[in-house]
């Protein structure tokens, strides 16, 4: 319990809240899921001043609970919201964001670069071909989000994990038939996400758009985590004849980001 003391110095002090707010925001993004007792500890804070600062985090909407687990904080995406004016100073995306330009160009075809958020992606970079007369242009806009179960970026993030982790995922996931290809039944798509752990790549065939084809593939850091994934979209009817050749330059691009971020496959 917070003393009268304590309350009476750190309204003397609202540096110190600050400073311990921010602390406890940093300890919650390091661990992505961590309990209230484990933040006390970490933070050497006692468990009522963690409790009265991590709810004016959620209030203003930089951590959430998480549902069916009680006790259980995570970050929110409001942090890169916050940033994302700033993104171009994030090494990771500036270098990511130098190759899919390129790729863009070289498909003549828009490609986007994602990061996941628990069910969905978000997409934070988008890049249309300079040549707009004879590339493919899709009408959208970075940071918009999409779900994970129906995109080619957010199943080939999803292949990463565990197939207890995917189905939690999906168990959290309003699933709705975006288009009649839509996968709405689980076993079969762990069957999808087995074949695309296979291959190395995910294909979107008409899962949240009909006539519209996207190919996605994620790419990796220096600790050899996924960072992200990039995907481009094509028209059903040039994608049949070229299938092999989309496929080809988006894993490359994925490979080339991997290893421009220091990433060393095993």
């Amino acid at each position: 319990m917070v003393t009268i003391r304590e309350r009476f110095e750190e309204m003397k002090d609202p540096v110190q809240s600050v400073v311990r707010g921010l602390n406890i925001l940093e300890i919650v993004a390091e661990h992505n899921e961590i309990s209230l007792k484990e933040i006390s500890t970490l933070s050497g804070l006692n468990k009522a001043t963690v409790h009265r600062l991590l709810s004016t985090l959620i209030i203003t909407g930089y951590i959430e609970q998480v549902v069916n687990k009680n006790g259980i904080y995570r970050p929110t995406y409001k942090l890169f919201s916050l940033g994302n004016k700033k993104i171009e100073h994030v090494d990771s995306y500036k270098i990511a964001h130098r190759f899919i330009s390129e790729l863009s160009n070289t498909i003549q075809a828009t490609v986007h670069l994602v990061v996941e958020d628990h069910t969905e992606v978000v997409y934070i970079d988008k890049i249309d071909p300079t040549n707009i007369d004879s590339g493919f242009i899709l009408k959208s806009q970075a940071g918009k989000r999409a779900p994970m179960y129906c995109t080619s970026v957010g199943k080939v993030l999803l292949s990463k994990y565990p197939d207890e982790k995917i189905k939690e995922i999906w168990e959290a996931t309003e699933i709705k038939p975006l288009t009649p290809k839509t996968f709405i039944n689980f076993e079969a798509f762990l069957e999808e996400i087995n074949l695309i752990r296979s291959q190395g790549y995910a294909l979107d065939l008409e899962e949240k758009e009909m006539s519209v084809v996207c190919v996605g593939c994620e790419f990796y850091n220096h600790k050899g985590l996924v960072e992200g994934a990039i995907s481009t979209s094509i028209p059903i009817m040039y994608f049949e004849s070229k299938a092999d050749y989309y496929i080809k330059h988006v894993k490359e691009c994925a490979a080339n980001i991997s290893k421009a971020l220091g990433y060393m496959p095993s």
